[in-house]
């Protein structure tokens, strides 16, 4: 499997020139008509190499996930954008992504396949990985012990 490195802002966004200029911090609360205050993702609504950035759906201590599609929604990946602490310089980003390259290569069910990986405008690196619907294996355990033919299941 080959892990394409996406080269320059027109590939990055194709159709989009002004879109390094959205990366711009917002405010970080937008209020509304009726008073609520919702918080504004220059992300969502983006294209990233060919995927539409569509929802947020997680965070963590590497970075933001992201649902996207691609082929007008036939297909979904999940995009993470690694927080620029975690993968700041060239050489740490090359071996995360070759390191993800050999694991993807395995073909596991266990394990997601790497579609993409590049580096936004604004330097942040990120990557396409393969989608999985279904609910974290931390909510799961939160309702309890698994038995044995459910953990099986998940492995």
């Amino acid at each position: 499997m080959s892990l394409p490195a996406a080269a320059g802002n027109a590939a990055l966004w194709p159709g989009s020139a002004t879109f390094g200029a959205s990366l711009v911090p917002p405010v970080p609360y937008q209020p509304i008509p009726d008073k609520t205050q919702v918080r504004v993702d220059p992300i969502i609504g983006q294209r990233i190499a060919g995927y539409s950035v569509e929802e947020h759906i997680g965070e963590g201590g590497t970075g933001i996930v992201y649902r996207a599609s691609q082929y007008a929604g036939e297909q979904y990946a999940a995009v993470k954008i690694f927080r620029p602490e975690i993968v700041g310089d060239e050489a740490t980003a090359k071996r995360i992504f070759e390191e993800a390259r050999a694991v993807s290569s395995i073909g596991c069910r266990g394990v997601v396949e790497v579609f993409a990986n590049g580096k936004l405008p604004d330097g942040r690196h990120w990557w396409a990985i393969e989608h999985l619907d279904g609910e974290p294996l931390n909510w799961v355990l939160r309702r309890g012990p698994v038995t044995t033919s459910q953990a099986i299941e998940i492995l």
